[in-house]
């Protein structure tokens, strides 16, 4: 992994991951990523997702990104109804791909988590919501109604 590493600007992963693929150890994340940091100097961004499994169908999920020595955290969601969680990863990466493109830090890890929750919904392991559908989550509008 040190090696891609050397290649990339965005890191994904939490703690664990960043103790398993690059060997660096600390109970917090972000002082983790100040590690990381010192040997990879070129890193733009790193992010993760936080999740709390109270049941199989019942999560809560929310993210935290890093980038220019500040963290930004999104909003805490309530999944009650979990329908998949196979591919809510890669939702919340294409979300921050599309936030890094357009957004700002904290608009970008809002709308990463959100991909995520709504893929949540869905059978399948793709993310079938519209870019439309993901801002009105993050901006709480129209969340559980039929839009006409």
């Amino acid at each position: 992994m040190p090696g891609l590493v050397e290649l990339t600007d965005v890191v994904i992963g939490g703690r664990v991951d960043l103790e398993n693929c690059l060997g660096i150890q600390d109970e917090d994340w972000q002082a983790n990523c100040d590690k990381v940091l010192k040997k990879y100097p070129h890193i733009k961004a790193f992010s993760k997702t936080v999740r709390n499994a109270m049941t199989a169908s019942r999560n809560e999920l929310s993210g935290l990104l890093y980038t220019d020595g500040k963290l930004y955290t999104s909003k805490n969601y309530d999944m009650k109804n979990i329908v998949d969680r196979i591919g809510g990863g890669d939702a919340f990466m294409a979300g921050l791909i599309y936030g890094f493109l357009n957004l700002d830090p904290q608009e970008t890890v809002e709308f990463g988590v959100a991909a995520s929750v709504l893929k949540h919904s869905t059978i399948g392991d793709v993310n079938l919501s519209s870019k439309e559908e993901v801002e009105e989550l993050v901006k709480g509008d129209n969340v559980g109604r039929l839009l006409r």
